[in-house]
C-alpha cells in the first residue's frame, strides 16, 4: 500500500467536528509505505519493526523501530519505509493544525520540527502503546471513544516527550566542564579513530546536539577540532623527538603517513619533515 488512508471519517472534539485522527492501521506483516505528510503524524509502534527508511528524500538506511515507542512525522515531510520484519504493526494518527489547537490550545506548542523522529520512549508512551495494542488487536471493531482517547493521549505524550527533549538538549554551547572533559578524552585517545558516536556517548548527548553545542563553544566543527588536535600533537612530537614520521602519524591517529602529510600541507603549508626541520633551526 503506497498511501495510507483515513480509517474513519470524523471524530467529535467537544462540539466541533474535525477529521478523524485515526489515519492508518498497519497489520503485522511486511509493508511498503511512501507518502508526503499533509499534517503532523504520530505513530504508535505496537511491536518491533526492522525496516529501511528514507525520510525527506534521503537515501534509504537500516532502521529498527522499537516496540512500545512512538514516532513523529511533521507536516510537509516525506516518508518512505520498507519493512521486512514486523512483530506487530502500528497505529498512525494524523493531527491537522485546527485539531491540535482544539485538543491542546497553545499548551504544547513546539518550534517547527524539520524531520521525522523515531523511537520516542517514555513510561507513559509505553503504557499507552500497550493499551492500544489490546485495543486494535481485538476481534471486534474498537470503540470510537477509546480510539479518540488513545489518539489524544498519543499527541499529548509525544509532544511532552519532544518538549522535554528539546529542553534537555537546547543548543547553547557546551559548559566549560563538558568541553574540558571532551578535550581530555580526545587528547588521551588521539591515536584512536574517535567517532562522533563515541564522543556523544561520553557526554550523553545525541550526535546532532553535540555537534551544534561544540561548534558554539569552540567556534569550529568537532571533526575539524579533532583533526587540528592531531596536527598539534604531531607538531609537538616532531619537534621533541626523532621518531619516524610513520610512527608519529600512527600515534596521532592519522590513517597513514600520507594522511598526516596532507593535513600538514593544508593547515601549515609545509610537509611534516619540512616543519620538523624548521622547528629545529
Amino acid at each position: 500500500m503506497d498511501t495510507p488512508q483515513c480509517l474513519a471519517a470524523m471524530m467529535n472534539t467537544g462540539g466541533a467536528q474535525a477529521e478523524c485522527a485515526l489515519w492508518h492501521l498497519e497489520p503485522a506483516k511486511p509493508y511498503r509505505l511512501s507518502f508526503e505528510n499533509e499534517a503532523d503524524v504520530v505513530c504508535l509502534l505496537l511491536g518491533a519493526i526492522e525496516a529501511k527508511t528514507g525520510y525527506d528524500g534521503r537515501s534509504p538506511s537500516a532502521m529498527r523501530f522499537d516496540a512500545l515507542t512512538a514516532a513523529f512525522h511533521p507536516a510537509g515531510g516525506r516518508v518512505a519505509v520498507e519493512a521486512s520484519a514486523v512483530s506487530a504493526g502500528f497505529a498512525a494518527f494524523r493531527f491537522a493544525p485546527e485539531l491540535q489547537h482544539k485538543l491542546l490550545g497553545a499548551d504544547y506548542r513546539l518550534a517547527p520540527i524539520p524531520t521525522s523522529i523515531d523511537n520516542i520512549a517514555s513510561p507513559s508512551i509505553a503504557g499507552l502503546v500497550a493499551y492500544a495494542r489490546t485495543l486494535f488487536n481485538a476481534s471486534s471493531q474498537p470503540d470510537s471513544i477509546a480510539v479518540e482517547a488513545v489518539s489524544q493521549l498519543a499527541l499529548v505524550d509525544v509532544f511532552r516527550s519532544l518538549r522535554a527533549f528539546a529542553s534537555r538538549t537546547a543548543c547553547g554551547p557546551l559548559s566549560d566542564r563538558e568541553y574540558a572533559r571532551l578535550r581530555e578524552h580526545i587528547d588521551a585517545n588521539i591515536a584512536e579513530r574517535l567517532s562522533l558516536a563515541e564522543l556523544s556517548d561520553l557526554l550523553d548527548l545525541p550526535v546532532i546536539t553535540l555537534r551544534r553545542r561544540f561548534q558554539r563553544k569552540a567556534g569550529l566543527p568537532l571533526h575539524q577540532f579533532v583533526l587540528e588536535r592531531r596536527v598539534q600533537i604531531a607538531q609537538h612530537q616532531l619537534a621533541a623527538t626523532s621518531a619516524p614520521l610513520r610512527e608519529i602519524a600512527a600515534s596521532c591517529g592519522f590513517a597513514s603517513q600520507q594522511h598526516m602529510t596532507s593535513a600538514f600541507s593544508r593547515r601549515l603549508g609545509l610537509t611534516p619533515l619540512a616543519w620538523r626541520e624548521r622547528a629545529r633551526t
